[in-house]
């Protein structure tokens, strides 16, 4: 069988897509739920503060 040749740019394409989609996604979480903005800034503070702390523990 033939396999398909990847192009240089293929991977850069596919995530573009992938990040207009997930563009896309935010958009129409946020025309339901207009705290959407805090609870994603919500959730990356509490992220980063236990990987400070884990960092700090060991």
């Amino acid at each position: 069988m033939a396999r398909k040749a990847k192009t240089e740019g293929a991977d850069s394409a596919e995530n573009a897509g992938r990040l207009k989609q997930i563009a896309l996604t935010y958009k129409m979480t946020r025309r339901t739920d207009s705290k959407i903005g805090l609870v994603v800034a919500g959730v990356g503070i509490v992220t980063f503060g236990v990987l400070l702390g884990i960092g700090f523990a060991s």
